[in-house]
């Protein structure tokens, strides 16, 4: 019924449209509307459709086919409630046209408390917040300030001295009280050239910080050059004396034409009785001084030892003269050579390196049969017993390369002594090598 009555309402303004135009026409003589062109116009959500009824030779138009609207075709969409947002449905069509409806109240926060403490230099707080991003700070609390502890840093040499405060409760430090370096204590100390290594001072820091180095190279060869000399030429004339010699007029000594003396300065048994005052008396009547300790060593650690005991035996005199281990006791007569050897090298090294320069006195069988005899001869200087029985200082032939000291008699008398005397002469001049070089005590 409705189609119907609105297809009469539309014939009956179609027919009164065609009544207006012959009137018009029959009056004005105007278009008479013989051609039409036709456009659809589809219906939409909210306005109908129709066919648009066009004329070709004016502005005259009409619908017809009316078709009514279509209506929405909705989509829906559904948002959740948030925290401070209201949750809805959102429908919407194509055309454009939409709503929203179903609201939802907003669900308030859910809140996480984090409390964080105070430190040294921040308050402390609760941290509230809820996952959608709000929060805020509350329950504050005081910062509670650093507490320090103390380390103090001693000046180096090269490095500055300070006091370092740090907090027990965080990371912050800082350093206080700056001292100075101390620059280096410089010490030095001679290594004394020996038969076997050479010799340097060697200057150190007494604070131990490290810093060092060596200076003054001094070479074994150019200090100890074996037993034998190329000259043939007596440069001294001496004795060597012991408590045995008894008490000694040394200027008179002196005024015999004896250059230096040996003194014994003791044995494994101790200190030789008249050694102070020999010491003493020669150096007073101008003589140059030489000393010996007489070993009953039979082992190298009891021969150390007796090095040891003569170096206290002579600690702060100063001899022109060699000091010299004397080994010929019997009692050392069936140790191997091999050992003796070796005794003898320990005793003097030991020696040498303590600052003396040290050889031994050694009688000719000793040195030939029951030493290592190149070994001594190339690393020490000897003082070699080999007594003539004219007791006069004339090397034979025989005796080939001479060594640098010579006891050549046991048996001299001098003045008005009435003990005998070893007599000795020197091919070398121990004097100039030994002070020259700053050894036993210069």
């Amino acid at each position: 019924m409705r189609y119907k009555k609105g297809r009469f309402i539309s014939l009956f303004l179609l027919s009164l449209c065609f009544l207006c135009a012959a009137f018009i026409s029959s009056c004005e003589r105007e278009c008479t509307h013989e051609e039409f062109k036709t456009s659809p116009v589809p219906p939409t959500c909210d306005a109908e459709g129709y066919t648009l009824n066009s004329c070709v030779d004016c502005s005259f138009e009409y619908k017809t086919d009316i078709i009514s609207p279509t209506g929405h075709t909705l989509s829906e969409e559904t948002f959740a409630p948030l925290c401070e947002k209201e949750g809805y449905t959102y429908y919407f069509c194509s055309c454009g046209y939409e709503y929203k409806s179903d609201f939802v109240a907003p669900t308030g926060h859910t809140l996480r408390a984090e409390k964080h403490s105070p430190t040294c230099l921040y308050e402390g707080y609760t941290q509230y917040s809820c996952a959608c991003g709000y929060e805020y700070k509350s329950d504050f609390s005081l910062p509670k300030g650093h507490v320090f502890t103390s380390e103090v840093s001693a000046p180096s040499c090269l490095k500055q001295g300070y006091t370092t405060h740090s907090c027990s409760a965080c990371d912050y430090s800082y350093i206080s009280d700056i001292v100075a370096p101390t620059n280096h204590s410089l010490k030095s100390e001679i290594v004394y050239p020996t038969s076997t290594l050479d010799g340097y001072v060697h200057t150190f820091c007494e604070n131990n910080c490290g810093y060092e180095y060596e200076t003054s190279p001094v070479r074994s060869s150019d200090v100890y050059k074996g037993a034998y000399v190329n000259n043939t030429e007596i440069l001294a004339y001496g004795i060597d004396v012991s408590a045995w010699n008894g008490k000694i007029n040394w200027t008179e000594i002196k005024e015999a034409g004896i250059d230096f003396v040996i003194i014994k300065a003791g044995s494994t048994n101790g200190k030789d009785s008249y050694f102070e005052t020999n010491y003493a008396e020669a150096k007073a009547a101008g003589l140059d001084v030489g000393c010996y300790y007489y070993s009953y060593a039979l082992t190298v650690d009891e021969i150390l030892n007796d090095a040891k005991l003569f170096l206290e035996q002579i600690a702060g005199k100063q001899f022109e003269y060699p000091v010299f281990l004397d080994i010929e006791d019997t009692s050392q007569e069936n140790l191997e050579s091999k050992l003796l050897t070796e005794m003898c090298s320990a005793f003097i090294e030991k020696m040498q390196s303590s600052g003396y320069f040290c050889g031994i006195y050694v009688n000719n069988n000793w040195l030939t049969t029951k030493l290592d005899t190149e070994k001594i001869t190339v690393d020490f200087d000897v003082w070699l017993a080999r007594w003539l029985n004219s007791g006069e200082a004339n090397w034979p032939a025989s005796f080939g390369s001479r060594t640098g000291m010579w006891q050549y008699t046991d048996s001299a008398t001098i003045g008005t002594h009435t003990c005998y005397f070893d007599r000795n002469a020197a091919f070398k001049n121990y004097p100039d090598l030994i002070i020259g070089l700053g050894l036993n005590g210069y």
